[in-house]
């Protein structure tokens, strides 16, 4: 199975869905972009990218909320909140 995020206009990722691999195989082949046109068929949505469950590429797994980063080509999580010792 292959996992695709949908990132909104701010870069966050707000759905992660699984395609078959049937869908994403032309000639043996894994092609993002056929699962990508799968998902905006089915979606209406046009930004998707290819993610990896096991983290094998695009860095982590990514989960809503977390951001996709361009210039690296991978899903980021958010820092974690700075907690002030005056309360």
């Amino acid at each position: 199975m292959a996992h695709f995020a949908r990132i909104n206009q701010e870069n966050k990722v707000e759905q992660v869905l699984v395609v078959h691999n049937e869908v994403i195989t032309r000639n043996g082949e894994e092609l993002e972009e056929l699962g990508v046109q799968f998902l905006k068929n089915l979606t209406g949505y046009t930004n998707w990218k290819q993610c990896s469950f096991n983290s094998n590429f695009r860095g982590c797994f990514p989960g809503i909320g977390d951001s996709w980063d361009e210039t690296i080509n991978e899903f980021v999580k958010p820092e974690p909140e700075k907690i002030d010792g005056n309360d």
